[in-house]
């Protein structure tokens, strides 16, 4: 009985400094730099006509530049590999 009572303190008063805390979160910008678009086909494809539109569209929404960056090969590998690093 008394392990659940201090874990229900923990909890309130985690939860009381992570609202406190909160505010100071807000302030920050996302996101604060171009966004990089990264599209597995070449340049002129359907799919990279599709992608460019999209950008332009959520650039305008979010007012943040969106890049396009077309990596073709390997089936997609490369774009992925470009993706995770």
């Amino acid at each position: 009985m008394q392990h659940r009572v201090r874990r229900l303190w923990l909890g309130l008063s985690a939860l009381i400094l992570g609202s406190a805390l909160a505010p100071g979160l807000g302030a920050q910008t996302f996101p604060d730099r171009p966004i990089k678009l990264v599209v597995p086909f070449g340049a002129g494809s359907a799919v990279d006509t599709i992608a460019r539109a999209l950008a332009a569209q959520a650039s305008e929404q979010i007012g943040q530049p969106i890049q396009i960056d077309n990596r073709t090969g390997a089936n997609g590998i490369i774009a992925a590999e470009a993706v995770a690093r």
